[in-house]
């Protein structure tokens, strides 16, 4: 059932109650609500310039994720905030929350009501391919705006759906700095428990191995992440790994601190590098020489002065936020482009297109499963703890 709508609106922040009476045709909306802003209205904009753009999102209040649903809130109303004080378009942050997932399409109807034109996903996974079909039903833009693993599979051929929230390219960032430090051979070590990061090292390797970098895998171990023993895999693979430049590890918190712990009592001193859903993992003062690949750093370094306001406006903070900040500033980007809040317009004046964000410069690709390009930080580990180094670019 519809329940507690909340509305964030650039500074400031309010809760509106409403009432939705649920009927079997209806899911919870009341048919005699105010006639919709329409996409065809939204796209019938004056010359004089649009002052404000609604992004709305549908919070399932009975998921798992419903906790982590209710720190992106938070994260897109600071992010409203940071990208609004820079650019000439407010943005406004609207929720509908609902228990259910058969009323997604009678939040996503409010949330037209209320005069949104885009709808951000939230990080739950099972509601989002309810939630973006909802939001292309009624001709909105829909926008990803949680950085999730696992990540969901969402079959969808419609253009009104941009994958904004993606980090799909850090694997190829990862290869491109391999390749800048003349990394000729790599062990690709990958941990099998969540299908999505197993397939960020086997893109790892694909993007290593391909011309013209054509650095060597010769080593590609695979393991079951907080089941298998670190020390077990790593003595499996032998000398093999003593004879690469470079080792990297795909595995969450605390298996990935578990194995590179492994891989150095074993007497492997290489450059280990980690993909960025490595970040959360707390290292051994003893450690050295690892790099983590991270669409930003949380350690009051970031080379973007707006993202260290950001992150230090965030409480615990998390390196992914800046994604959320980069989403909300390519969508107000596009408004100006388009001169329109229209869903349609919108989406056509960020595809395809270079868009500046809070975090740098992003790159929309024009079909409809490519990637965001963007660039990392390279963090180094060092003597356990975690500073930047440069940036490098995925893609």
């Amino acid at each position: 059932m519809l329940t507690i709508p909340r509305n964030t609106a650039g500074f400031h922040a309010a809760i509106l109650a409403v009432a939705l009476v649920a009927t079997s045709c209806t899911s919870g909306v009341d048919s005699q609500t105010a006639p919709p802003i329409t996409v065809a209205a939204a796209d019938a904009e004056s010359d004089v310039g649009i002052d404000a753009i609604n992004v709305g999102l549908v919070l399932n209040t009975a998921s798992p994720t419903a906790a982590r649903d209710a720190r992106l809130v938070d994260v897109l109303a600071a992010s409203a905030e940071a990208v609004s004080a820079s650019q000439p378009v407010e943005v406004l942050i609207d929720t509908v929350t609902i228990s259910d997932l058969d009323d997604a399409p009678a939040a996503v109807r409010e949330l037209v009501n209320r005069g949104v034109t885009v709808i951000a996903t939230s990080c739950d996974n099972l509601s989002m391919p309810t939630v973006v079909d909802a939001a292309i039903d009624e001709q909105l833009l829909a926008v990803t705006g949680c950085v999730a693993i696992p990540k969901p599979e969402l079959d969808v051929s419609s253009r009104l759906f941009i994958d904004l929230a993606s980090l799909d390219d850090a694997p190829a960032a990862m290869a491109n700095w391999a390749d800048t430090q003349d990394l000729t051979s790599l062990a690709v070590l990958s941990s099998n428990l969540i299908p999505d990061v197993d397939q960020t090292c086997t893109d790892i390797a694909e993007f290593a191995s391909a011309p013209p970098k054509a650095i060597d895998v010769s080593v590609d171990g695979s393991f079951v992440g907080l089941v298998d023993d670190p020390e077990t895999l790593v003595a499996s693979l032998g000398e093999g790994l003593a004879s690469v430049d470079a080792i990297v590890v795909c595995a969450l918190a605390p298996a990935l601190g578990d194995v590179v712990a492994a891989l150095r009592s074993a007497g492997n001193e290489q450059p280990i590098l980690v993909p960025w859903f490595g970040e959360p993992q707390r290292w051994d003062p003893q450690l050295t020489d690892i790099f983590l690949f991270s669409p930003s750093s949380v350690h009051g370094d970031d080379p973007v002065a707006e993202v260290t306001n950001l992150l230090d406006s965030i409480e615990e903070a998390e390196a992914v936020d800046v994604v959320a900040a980069d989403t909300l500033a390519a969508l107000a980007t596009s408004v100006t482009r388009s001169n329109s809040v229209g869903s349609r317009r919108i989406a056509d004046a960020t595809r395809g297109s270079t868009i500046d964000v809070l975090s740098g410069e992003i790159a929309v690709g024009q079909g409809i499963q490519l990637p965001v390009a963007r660039s990392y930080r390279v963090l180094e580990v060092a003597d356990g703890n975690l500073a930047f180094v440069e940036t490098v670019a995925g893609g």
